[in-house]
């Protein structure tokens, strides 16, 4: 599909470019609704088109959600496509609320900064405050521990699995923790140990 795609008049790339789109498929800087957001999403991903990265162009990845082939649907998400496309557009979809999770806060800003400074046509500046604005403010949804469990079944019982065989230790849910982040700590009120494991979708 790869070789296909980086053929693509509209948005050609070398392959090389994404020798490493799996990994960054796995941590996606940004994911937008496209569409019908429980059918389809883009993931903007952390690779750089190598001679065009001063115009923050970065490469998107096109999944289709569980797709129905024949009739049936089927329980993994599909990559439909791969190609590296000019920030431009996702300020707007910024500003239309197709925004669903943004773990490259960071990234987005800088290359927002670098927008202002070198400003494209049909990009203003108010443009570029208001997505800014909605992006300092976002945050990411969090599931309950009941949805965990009724999406992630086999994780969540591995975790629990994983906590029991160190002994004495309890699985927290993210949406659980109020310690900033933290992988584990230790409670002084009952003795017991929390350590926070990730959810690891395969």
């Amino acid at each position: 599909m790869l070789a296909r795609k980086s053929k693509d008049h509209a948005h050609p790339y070398g392959l090389e470019e994404a020798k490493d789109l799996v990994r960054h498929i796995q941590k996606p800087l940004a994911i937008f609704e496209y569409g019908d957001k429980e059918q389809a999403q883009n993931l903007m991903v952390g690779i750089h088109q190598t001679f065009d990265q001063e115009e923050g162009r970065q490469f998107l990845v096109g999944l289709a959600l569980e797709p129905v082939v024949k009739g049936k649907k089927l329980e993994y998400n599909s990559v439909r496509n791969v190609f590296p496309k000019n920030f431009h557009d996702r300020i707007h979809w910024i500003n239309q609320g197709k925004l669903l999770r943004a773990d490259g806060k960071k990234e987005i800003e800088a290359i927002i900064d670098a927008l202002r400074i070198n400003p494209v046509d049909h990009i203003t500046i108010d443009d570029l405050n208001d997505a800014a604005k909605i992006l300092n403010n976002f945050e990411n949804s969090k599931l309950s521990e009941e949805k965990l469990r009724e999406l992630f079944p086999e994780q969540v019982e591995a975790a629990e699995r994983t906590a029991e065989m160190l002994g004495g230790l309890k699985v927290v849910f993210e949406s659980e923790s109020s310690e900033g982040g933290t992988l584990g700590w230790y409670d002084p009120n009952d003795h017991s140990v929390h350590v926070v494991l990730p959810v690891v979708i395969c």
